[in-house]
């Protein structure tokens, strides 16, 4: 460990974050005593010196896992009772009109569709709110389900598309929480992806969607939303419920496919990564390709300094859907 500065560093970054993670308030001040008392111990088992300039640097490390975590999370709350100048308590339930682009994939599952939007205007219809400033919704997403009321609205809300300009009507409503003991929590879920309020719309006829238009259809999130809904059409055939999910989260990356219980449970076990991007995707992504171009009898320099220019779309696009 003395000879990886890098690898020491990081360690005690994640060690520092983690405690943040599970320790607030008094509880996390005095573990964050206890673990600098404990360092001249953890030092010598790591064979570095105490009063080195590598033992300054863990501590920092340490430290800085502890500060970003905590500003990180101060910052993450939602804008809304602000913008409406209205309390959570208010807000909760209000009938609303909003307006914003769709952010991510639309998941149809029997008769509900759900998807993230992009806010960038909110009207609510029961009382009467001004927002503060003019446009201060732009950092603030929300999860939408719709209430499919018939079976052809499943095609209607198949064909919205990332990017699409939306119009909803519908209802506020705070994400559920764990009401069990160690039961899942559904806002804790949705917080750790900075969403903090759900919309609740009851049919298709209620979301006016418009299609970008001009140099805006030129969207490479859409077209990955595509070829990613067919392969897990693909999976989907392969593997029944309930394995499909966990399976296309496995192999392609499609995490919210997975059951929200179980990918809670993924993440008390600290195994979120093998859900997430990881070499078994890019190992998918990149085969995808090389066999694709070696299809188009392209030569393997060129093959693969293709794959190399598109992996980090693949990257952007994964964390951006």
């Amino acid at each position: 460990m003395k000879g990886r500065p890098l690898l020491c560093f990081t360690i005690f970054w994640l060690c520092g974050s983690g405690m943040a993670c599970m320790l607030t308030g008094w509880a996390l001040f005095w573990g964050m005593v206890g673990a600098v008392a404990c360092l001249p111990l953890v030092l010598r088992l790591l064979h570095i010196p105490v009063s080195g300039w590598l033992s300054i640097l863990l501590l920092a490390a340490f430290i800085g896992g502890v500060v970003q975590w905590e500003w990180n999370d101060s910052h993450n709350s939602s804008r809304l009772p602000q913008y409406l100048q209205l309390s959570t308590e208010v807000i909760d339930g209000l009938n609303a009109i909003v307006e914003g682009e769709l952010a991510s994939d639309v998941r149809v599952d029997g008769d509900r569709a759900s998807f993230e939007i992009q806010l960038s205007s909110i009207m609510v219809q029961e009382v009467e709110a001004q927002p503060q400033v003019p446009s201060p919704m732009k950092d603030e997403r929300i999860i939408v389900q719709v209430r499919l009321m018939e079976e052809q609205e499943q095609r209607i809300a198949a064909a919205w598309k990332r990017g699409d300009k939306l119009t909803l009507s519908g209802s506020l409503a705070l994400p559920g929480e764990a009401r069990n003991f160690g039961g899942f929590d559904y806002r804790h879920y949705l917080r750790a992806q900075y969403i903090h309020w759900m919309f609740k719309v009851k049919g298709a006829d209620s979301v006016t969607a418009m299609t970008p238009q001009g140099w805006e259809r030129i969207n490479i999130f859409r077209w990955a939303d595509s070829a990613r809904q067919l392969l897990g059409s693909a999976v989907d055939r392969l593997f029944p419920e309930p394995h499909a999910g966990y399976m296309k989260g496995l192999i392609i990356g499609m995490a919210k496919d997975i059951d929200p219980g179980t990918y809670g449970q993924f993440s008390q076990l600290g195994l979120t990564h093998i859900l997430a991007i990881s070499g078994t995707h890019v190992a998918v992504y990149v085969a995808s390709l090389l066999a694709l171009m070696s299809w188009l009898r392209l030569t393997r320099e060129t093959a693969l300094t293709v794959a190399l220019i598109l992996i980090p779309a693949y990257v952007v696009g994964h964390h951006t859907k």
